[in-house]
């Protein structure tokens, strides 16, 4: 009886170790699903961020394409000489290039082209302000396009279009009037008023005035009418 006993002590320890152990595996089993679910919840988390960003980016993307032309420029080119000592290298070569036959002079302007050329220098002085297109500022291609249009010339509003509103002009050939368009992004335009001199609205803080044709490399230019 004395072994029975012992043995049921035995077994009763045995029972109660594999009962603590059951126990702890138990909680262990309840821990780890409590991690899993917390990992669940981190992974919907940042699925949800993640479809929040490419939202939002989507958004930003919606709002860019839903810009003007113009303004598109006028954000991405806020100050547009900021680009300055990367636009001179790159440009350099073209520029010596074209430098070689100088715009003849003294060419007399077609009465319209006067007309346009007239306004232009009666705008000199006034201030440079972005989108503006008269009659108290002006952004450069609103002075263009303001100025042919006292000429009775309907141009289009953005430097972009303006290349296109009329045939392309060697810079050899440059007769007072035309649109002179600089920088390789086409992100300003002036108009030729003879003897190498452009007037232009040069940037914010600036105002209408006249420049050297050779101020900022030439891109391409057109003759409007």
């Amino acid at each position: 009886s004395q072994m029975m006993s012992q043995l049921d002590g035995q077994q009763a320890a045995k029972l109660k170790q594999i009962a603590a152990q059951a126990r702890v595996l138990q909680q262990d089993r309840t821990e780890a699903s409590a991690q899993l679910a917390d990992l669940e919840k981190l992974r919907t988390e940042l699925n949800k961020n993640k479809t929040d960003i490419q939202a939002k980016l989507a958004e930003a993307n919606r709002l860019l394409n839903t810009l003007t032309e113009q303004q598109k420029k006028d954000v991405l080119d806020s100050d547009e000489h900021a680009n300055d000592s990367t636009s001179r290298s790159n440009d350099r070569s073209s520029r010596d290039k074209d430098k070689e036959t100088p715009p003849a002079t003294n060419i007399p302007a077609s009465g319209r082209a006067q007309a346009a050329i007239n306004f232009a220098l009666a705008q000199i002085g006034k201030p440079y302000v972005s989108g503006a297109e008269g009659p108290g500022s002006y952004d450069c291609s609103g002075l263009t396009q303001a100025s042919w249009k006292a000429a009775n010339v309907s141009l289009t509003r953005t430097t972009w279009t303006q290349i296109n509103d009329g045939p392309r002009i060697a810079k050899s050939a440059l007769q007072p009037g035309d649109l002179v368009f600089f920088y390789s992004d086409n992100r300003h335009v002036g108009m030729y008023i003879g003897n190498g001199q452009i007037v232009h609205a040069p940037r914010p803080g600036k105002t209408v005035t006249k420049a050297p044709l050779d101020s900022m490399p030439f891109l391409a230019a057109i003759r409007p009418g």
